[in-house]
């Protein structure tokens, strides 16, 4: 059914937000719709939003708006935006500024939709739940582990406004140039590439940063420091983060491949992750994204229970997951650390996936790559479809062609009403 052309705003509170957000503005340009982007001025983490940084899209132009929370509902009238897209909206539905700037907008008739990002929709409260005409999942687990940790009684109307889209962020695979890429980051074209996404350090968990990733002597300094006297045997005996990375280089030299190694700024590595890797880089880019295009040419993904597990998925990329402390999840939610990382080696599960997910203890991490070749993390096709249907809800590169269904139709029926 062909609908009226509309205008459709995207808050961009933060760059790293086209992650998920990219395809769909070039699916709403390339329907023809108005696209205007809201774009607050300056990030604490991600820096300000240059307007060069924006003219990325294949499809057209947007117009970009420059705006504060202060006043985001004055600049979205002022564009005439009649629907809103954001990511995670439900982190803005009761966050002071963001929330009384959301209400105004649903006072004067703007449709307001949240498109998911990874899995971070279940770690959201409902309550803001009425502010928003739908808010979509990756998945039907990611919404199951939503509802049951906010213990939701929705009603009928309620539960309609809940829809698995899948992750927009996976149709940055459609139409990928391999041989580009690899000329792009430099890398040869007949080698194959270990992935290995870097642990995260700036959390806060002593075992991460003391007893995983600090030598013997450091290490019982800090737990000393903090009285942690629990972690000693950790400290002393346990799995250590350099000894991660010289199996990964050593099963790389035996198997004729790069080590390649992706981070963020943020995860505050060890200066012994960068001396390992064949080649590092930090997310450079968004849409497209660093982490799609290199994995897009790996042969095998490391990480340690990354939500990048995903995109391995969805590239039909194997991948080792290892599996190590969430202390700083189950801390801050009991409920959501035990959904997300179930006791023990569960399978199947997304970080555990027979012939997809080759789930590791961080202790028998370095006794599974001695030794081991490509064969011994194998990627089985056959089983993909039913990994996908379970966690990623669609790898079809047609997310954003939903979600902007959805908007469309909202907005008719808005008009309609």
């Amino acid at each position: 059914m062909v609908r009226a052309a509309l205008n459709a705003g995207f808050l961009i509170e933060r760059i790293n937000l086209l992650l998920e957000s990219g395809a769909v503005i070039d699916e709403f340009l390339a329907r023809g719709h108005r696209v205007t982007l809201l774009c607050m001025e300056h990030d604490e983490k991600y820096g300000s939003i240059r307007r060069e940084d924006l003219l990325i899209f294949k499809n057209g132009i947007p117009d970009i708006r420059m705006c504060e929370w202060k006043n985001l509902a004055g600049v979205a009238e002022s564009a005439g935006i009649q629907a809103l897209v954001t990511v995670e909206g439900l982190d803005y539905a009761l966050a002071g500024e963001s929330e009384l700037q959301f209400r105004r907008l649903r006072e004067r008739g703007v449709r307001i939709i949240s498109i998911p990002h990874y899995t971070e929709t279940a770690s959201r409260s409902l309550e803001g739940l009425s502010l928003f005409d739908r808010v979509c999942y990756q998945s039907d687990f990611t919404m199951g582990v939503h509802l049951e940790r906010c213990g939701a009684q929705l009603s009928e109307s309620e539960r309609r406004k809940l829809v698995v889209t899948g992750s927009p962020l996976l149709d940055q695979y459609e139409g990928l140039d391999r041989p580009a890429i690899r000329r792009k980051y430099r890398l040869p074209p007949d080698r194959k590439i270990v992935l290995f996404m870097s642990l995260k350090m700036n959390v806060p968990e002593c075992w991460r940063k003391y007893a995983f990733a600090e030598t013997i002597p450091r290490g019982i300094l800090h737990v000393c420091g903090k009285r942690r006297f629990d972690l000693l045997p950790a400290v002393v005996f346990g799995a250590k983060y350099p000894g991660i990375m010289r199996s990964m280089k050593s099963f790389c030299r035996r198997n004729d491949a790069l080590l390649v190694v992706k981070s963020r700024r943020k995860n505050n590595d060890p200066e012994y992750v960068r001396d390992h890797a064949d080649h590092f880089f930090y997310d450079e880019g968004f849409y497209p994204s660093t982490s799609i295009e290199l994995m897009s040419i790996a042969d095998l993904c490391i990480h340690f229970q990354s939500s990048t597990v995903i995109e391995a998925v969805a590239a039909s990329v194997p991948s080792i997951s290892i599996l190590i402390s969430q202390e700083h999840i189950r801390v801050k939610n009991p409920l959501l650390h035990r959904m997300w990382f179930p006791p023990g080696n569960i399978s199947p599960s997304w970080h555990n996936f027979q012939g997809i997910v080759h789930a590791v203890e961080v202790c028998e991490f370095r006794r599974r790559v001695s030794g081991a070749s490509w064969g011994d993390f194998p990627f089985d096709s056959s089983r993909r479809e039913e990994y996908v249907r379970r966690y990623l809800g669609y790898a079809d590169t047609r997310s954003r062609a939903r979600i902007a269904d959805l908007v469309e139709t909202v907005v008719a029926e808005r008009q309609a009403a």
